[in-house]
């Protein structure tokens, strides 16, 4: 453990860690400057991007001991009230979603217009890195069960609304929300699918446009996430699940674990029998994340490797075909496996995974472009080979090729959402098959001799 004097957002700082911790982990667990995020972990995604004399930079492979002099700025320092030029377009066209990333992104963008002002295109790829983003399909998953469900309450609406003025059904109609709700309760309830929904030219768009009530937090790196949240006497887990899937652990070197730098308590987790339960581990609880992940590689653990160790991609392509974006957090045993560690150390945890822990233990599905052009889950004996998005790679924004848009306005929702993505895994090839009379049969496509520009 080493003394370092940092200069953050014009502001001297001393803290006590390890040279080798990033200053990723320096702001967040030490400092609780929590707007630079942690992503990938591997200096690839920019979701810790800050600036360094100026110039942006990784936080997450950079070294406390390689900042002595330097002059560190986050989205906290970027400005005093969050009136920064960028941070006010960036609210201005309501740029934030999610929002995770937005502070990086800024970062980039404030560190590009000072070098190039006006930049353009092929400026802006590279400096601003991946841009994307994943849908959701619950509207168009229930929209028209909703329009059923909502059209009755409207007939009733009608029916008291008749009943009182003494006029015909049909001379009455439902608008604007002004509604005869006391009476319209005591009519009785139509049949759902019996009542006439409306036809979508007779669509009206309701309400007005309203930004993200969040935006000015996420654009100034206040503390929004779950991964932003410190509480007295937190303490920091990691856990490691057996890399063949269906297995447990038999034994670890715990002792040895306890006593390394930083670290509270390590120990196996039994976790559940059924697979969507909690997958059997060994967690390992420390001062701060950089010290748990630091443990972690020390960490040696026998496993049980059950049925699936003998399992390859091979012989399992022969049976089924499968891939797609990486884990997603589908099974949410994470935070009972979160809440079982602070239970068994009797303080509050924050539990952290990185990507390669999400490769490894999460469930994979199709995810568009990249899955088709770029994307392949392997196994070699039970065990997932890629390790992160540097052999796992999403399409990146210089990539991308220009998609024309057309969205459907059949009898359902009209809309985009998910279910699309899937099928760009076979629309794609049937593209290539019917401009090139080549027939496309594996994946990924990079990995034949196909290519784009």
């Amino acid at each position: 453990m080493s003394t370092h004097r940092l200069t953050i957002n014009g502001k001297s700082h001393q803290v006590e860690a390890p040279e080798d911790m990033p200053l990723l982990w320096v702001l967040r667990d030490l400092l609780h400057l929590s707007g630079t995020k942690f992503g990938w972990g591997a200096g690839q995604c920019g979701a810790c991007t800050l600036h360094l004399d100026g110039r942006p930079i990784r936080s997450c492979i950079m070294p406390v001991r390689a900042l002595a002099g330097k002059k560190i700025t986050t989205i906290e320092g970027l400005s005093g009230k969050g009136d920064h030029a960028i941070q006010k377009a960036w609210h201005e066209v309501d740029v934030p979603q999610c929002g995770y990333c937005q502070a990086s992104q800024i970062m980039a963008a404030v560190a590009l217009l000072k070098t190039i002002p006006k930049p353009t295109d092929t400026d802006i790829d590279p400096a601003m890195g991946i841009q994307f983003i994943g849908g959701s399909q619950t509207v168009g998953s229930n929209h028209q069960l909703m329009r059923q469900a909502d059209a009755p309450a409207r007939q009733m609406l009608i029916a008291a609304a008749a009943a009182t003025w003494s006029i015909p059904e049909g001379e009455c109609h439902a608008e604007q929300g002004k509604v005869l709700a006391s009476k319209a309760a005591t009519m009785p309830v139509p049949d759902s699918k019996a009542v006439a929904l409306k036809k979508p030219a007779e669509f009206k768009v309701i309400g007005q446009w309203t930004p993200g009530v969040d935006n000015f937090k996420i654009l100034t790196g206040e503390p929004l996430y779950g991964i932003d949240m410190h509480l007295p006497g937190m303490l920091y887990a990691v856990d490691t699940k057996c890399p063949v899937f269906g297995g447990k652990p038999v034994s670890a070197n715990l002792d040895e674990v306890k006593k390394l730098p930083g670290v509270k308590d390590a120990f196996i987790i039994n976790g559940a029998s059924q697979p969507s339960g909690l997958r059997p581990g060994v967690a390992i609880v420390a001062k701060n994340t950089w010290a748990a992940f630091s443990a972690r590689k020390q960490l040696k653990v026998r496993w049980d490797e059950g049925t699936a160790a003998d399992q390859s991609w091979n012989s399992y392509r022969k049976e089924v075909r499968a891939g797609g974006g990486f884990g997603r957090r589908i099974n949410n045993n994470y935070v009972g496996e979160c809440a079982l560690i602070a239970a068994k150390v009797g303080a509050p945890v924050k539990l952290t995974r990185d990507r390669t822990d999400d490769l490894h233990g999460d469930v994979h599905r199709a995810d568009g472009l990249s899955a088709t052009w770029l994307q392949m889950i392997t196994l070699d004996k039970g065990r997932i080979v890629e390790t992160n998005f540097n052999d796992y790679p999403l399409l990146r924004m210089n990539q991308a090729l220009a998609i024309d848009i057309h969205i459907n306005s059949g009898s359902g929702f009209p809309g985009m959402d998910e279910p699309n993505l899937p099928a760009t895994a076979a629309a794609i090839p049937n593209a290539i098959f019917a401009a090139t009379g080549k027939s496309v049969r594996d994946r990924p496509i990079r990995k034949t001799d196909l290519s784009w520009r």
